[in-house]
């Protein structure tokens, strides 16, 4: 693998590729999209479990998650396992 001069291998350090304070605008970011999300017209009404959802959807981890709806990682945990197996038993029904 080719690196540009200057540039840090970032794989094999281990560290960001981002300075710090780039790492913490970009977690201002996702949360300002993930709030955004939320209060979207499509999703105004919608439960919990539908939020947890589509910010899973989009990447968020369960902690983040847990912070954007103002609930715990392990009820995160548990909404996305009840929604993986609605979704399985409805494509079991699906294609019998």
């Amino acid at each position: 693998m080719s690196k540009k001069r200057g540039q840090p291998d970032v794989a094999r350090s281990g560290k960001s590729a981002f300075p710090v304070g780039a790492t913490n605008a970009l977690k201002q970011i996702a949360n300002c999209l993930a709030l955004f999300l939320i209060n979207s017209e499509a999703l105004k009404g919608k439960s919990d479990p539908d939020r947890i959802v589509l910010l899973d959807d989009f990447g968020f981890d369960r902690n983040s998650i847990a912070s954007i709806i103002g609930t715990t990682p392990d009820t995160v945990s548990v909404r996305l396992s009840e929604a993986k197996k609605k979704s399985t038993e409805a494509k079991k029904k699906a294609n019998p």
